[in-house]
């Protein structure tokens, strides 16, 4: 069973997956999806498990907070049954014993909610920081800062890294060997 659960404001939701094998919870992810708050939960759902499924196993069932609509549902079901191989069930959270681990998951997103906008909110002060010392005309979305060694004059090499949002972005790491200037000029 997949359990997904979702808890949100205007600033974004939070959606979180609770994976449950043999009536164990076996681990959950959360995902925060910004700006779908006021838009119908049924349509940005059915995208989110289009999307989620594709990449994940499709477990025998599916267990929402509410009911996507019956065309929806069927549409779907016949997605995750040609992707799985067998028909999975998605059932809307009603039954006593789905609620319980409904009430769970929805917990557990509520929880990820908080915290991911407590540390959003911290880096976001942090940026408005760097902003106002550098007197920057807007708030730094990218950083990108540079480093150059070289071993006694020698062998010169820069690095790369990148912040994007407060947030170290490693894929847009770089290491740079340096062929064009001799010695240990470091601005050159």
């Amino acid at each position: 069973q997949d359990i997904i659960a979702c808890f949100g404001d205007k600033s974004g939701t939070m959606v979180e997956t609770m994976h449950v094998r043999k009536g164990r919870v076996i681990g959950n992810r959360w995902h925060f999806l910004p700006k779908v708050y006021d838009d119908d939960p049924r349509e940005w759902m059915t995208s989110f498990l289009n999307q989620y499924y594709s990449d994940n196993i499709v477990p025998d069932e599916i267990i929402l907070p509410y009911d996507l609509g019956g065309d929806i549902h069927k549409l779907l079901l016949a997605v995750l049954k040609e992707r799985a191989g067998f028909q999975p069930q998605i059932i809307h959270s009603l039954d006593k014993e789905y609620k319980k681990l409904m009430e769970l998951a929805e917990a557990n997103a509520q929880s990820h909610f908080k915290d991911y906008i407590n540390k959003r909110d911290h880096r976001l002060k942090g940026l408005e920081e760097i902003q106002a010392k550098l007197k920057l005309p807007q708030l730094p979305h990218r950083i990108e800062c540079y480093d150059i060694s070289n071993f006694q004059g020698e062998e010169s090499v820069a690095s790369q890294v990148v912040f994007e949002e407060g947030v170290p972005k490693k894929e847009d790491y770089r290491r740079y060997k340096i062929k064009t200037v001799v010695g240990p000029d470091d601005f050159a």
